[in-house]
């Protein structure tokens, strides 16, 4: 399988998004171990609570307004 191929078949992944659109969330849903996060909506929990976090540059601009208030 993929996640095999990837190296991370029993790793927990956070996937941040500045937006989540219904093909980004139809498309991981059904992959185990893998949750799809809006960045204006995550939380320390959720940042701490993996192994990998794949998040697109967006979102990260996201996550650097937030911890600067």
């Amino acid at each position: 399988s993929i996640l095999k191929n990837l190296k991370i078949e029993n790793k927990k992944v956070t996937i941040l998004a500045d937006e989540v659109t219904e093909n980004l969330y139809f498309g991981a849903r059904n992959i185990k171990n893998i949750c799809v996060l809006p960045a204006i909506s995550a939380s320390a929990y959720d940042l701490l609570d993996n192994h990998i976090i794949l998040a697109d540059l967006a979102s990260v601009d996201i996550l650097n307004k937030q911890l600067a208030n």
